[in-house]
């Protein structure tokens, strides 16, 4: 059976003003298993040589105390290396989350689970962003909006 590699890519693909984010961050680079949509900079960059990380599987759902939580998840360990790439103003999100499914799919990556924001959009933006923020972005840590 041949071993295999699991990646856990979170990429938050915002549109922005292109003076505000012309170049990437210091020190980042593009992962070298699959490369940025073209006219994109990496506005956050951040790499854990061991770590846990939580990757959600199924839409939100309350817990008990009403808090909204995944519905089914992956415990992961590893190297985590988190990227927050900035798309060209010319692109819809969507174009360039269609673009990185197919380009991870062509890479031999199986997509374990997509979502909308219907279902788990305020979930993800707590946890990709809130609780696990990637605090050295050129935008000052502030990438999203509530």
């Amino acid at each position: 059976m041949k071993k295999r590699t699991f990646l856990a890519v979170s990429m938050f693909l915002l549109i922005g003003i292109e003076y505000l984010y012309g170049q990437d961050s210091p020190g980042s680079a593009d992962h070298n298993m699959i490369s940025r949509y073209i006219g994109s900079v990496i506005d956050g960059y951040e790499v854990q040589e061991y770590n846990e990380y939580v990757l959600p599987l199924g839409p939100a759902i309350k817990d008990s105390d009403g808090n909204r939580v995944p519905s089914e998840k992956l415990l992961l360990e590893g190297k985590i290396t988190r990227i927050l790439y900035r798309g060209p103003e010319s692109k819809s999100t969507l174009e360039i989350l269609r673009n990185y499914q197919s380009a991870l799919e062509k890479a031999g990556f199986q997509i374990l689970f997509t979502c909308s924001d219907e279902d788990s959009g305020y979930l993800f933006h707590l946890h990709f962003y809130k609780e696990n923020r990637i605090t050295n972005t050129k935008t000052s840590g502030q990438p999203f909006d509530m």
